[in-house]
């Protein structure tokens, strides 16, 4: 489970069935549940469906935050949660969020601090999913200058390659790094050669 999750988080893949397959262990009681949370929030990454990762945000309020379970369970849970929506915002639900924040006025040190690093969490990435009392002055301030939150699949700055990748076609221009790399010259190879190097 901790392999997978590093290399889903890794390479950025999509296994969809793995959210599923994590879901039948995602209990309070379960022998390693730290362990658990934090594959399931590795696996999570920006190019993850939000739709793939709502039944585990959902299971995890339902198992982890409610008041029948001890305050250090609550604000594991809390923190999971956060975790998971750190990387990908848009899999939490409106009406969930308003009831994990309303945990920020809870007795409990660790679960008032769980709760309050996810309302700032959205504070600061979709202040548009917090009611406007909850949202704060920077936040609201951002709302009214038109500067929302990034849709899902929406990347600033478009691929233009695979990095550390040079595709090489045959024949490639062995002159053009006769300087640099005289290893790559063949032999016999003539200084004015006309082939080239596709990058």
């Amino acid at each position: 489970m901790q392999l997978l999750a590093r290399v889903t988080a890794l390479h950025r893949l999509s296994v969809l069935g793995f959210y599923t397959y994590v879901l039948k262990y995602l209990t309070h009681h379960q022998l390693r549940a730290p362990t658990i949370l934090a594959a399931l929030a590795e696996s999570a990454h920006a190019l993850t469906p939000p739709d793939a990762l709502t039944p585990a945000i959902r299971k995890l309020a339902h198992e982890f935050v409610h008041p029948g379970v001890g305050p250090e369970v609550i604000a594991a849970g809390l923190n999971a949660i956060r975790e998971i929506c750190r990387r990908q915002p848009w899999a939490m639900e409106d009406d969930l969020l308003g009831d994990l924040i309303a945990y920020r006025k809870s007795r409990d040190k660790g679960v008032m601090v769980a709760a309050r690093g996810l309302l700032q969490l959205y504070r600061e990435v979709n202040p548009g999913m917090l009611k406007r009392r909850e949202r704060g002055k920077l936040a609201s301030m951002g709302m009214s200058k038109g500067s929302g939150a990034t849709p899902f699949g929406y990347v600033e700055k478009p691929a233009e390659d695979i990095e550390g990748l040079v595709v090489c076609l045959f024949p490639v221009c062995f002159t053009d790094w006769y300087g640099l790399y005289p290893t790559l010259a063949p032999r016999g190879s003539p200084e004015g050669s006309s082939w080239r190097c596709i990058r």
